[in-house]
């Protein structure tokens, strides 16, 4: 409904929107989100003009953030916002579960979950 509702009222057609495909980092720190964006944007190419920093400049209501948009393994807009739960639940927690499924990754780890490979180029 969402993607609907920004198609609507921004007058774009669906080719136009581009976070059909969207994700939410959470890392333990505001430093540690300029950390995981690197790491995004080597394994993945970076969508020009398509990247705000809220951690450097927060929005109004205190939230802090980093967005991106990168090109999928199958060439499809992926959008990314990577957030400390410090951030998040100041914001997230009153009106919705900070991750409903979430994925935990051991800093230092080699290993990584199964459901990640696909998205992880090797």
């Amino acid at each position: 409904h969402s993607i609907y509702t920004k198609m609507r009222e921004k007058h774009l057609s669906f080719a136009q929107v581009s976070d059909i495909f969207g994700f939410r980092l959470v890392v333990a720190t505001l430093p540690e989100c300029y950390l995981a964006l690197g790491v995004l944007h080597q394994l993945y190419k970076p969508v020009p003009g398509r990247f705000k920093d809220y951690i450097a400049i927060p929005k109004a209501n205190g939230y802090q953030s980093l967005h991106t948009t990168v090109v999928s393994p199958l060439g499809t807009a992926m959008t990314s916002t990577l957030v400390s739960p410090a951030s998040s639940l100041r914001i997230w927690s009153k009106s919705r579960p900070l991750v409903s499924r979430g994925i935990t990754m051991v800093p230092g780890s080699n290993s990584r979950p199964a459901a990640l490979n696909p998205l992880i180029a090797t």
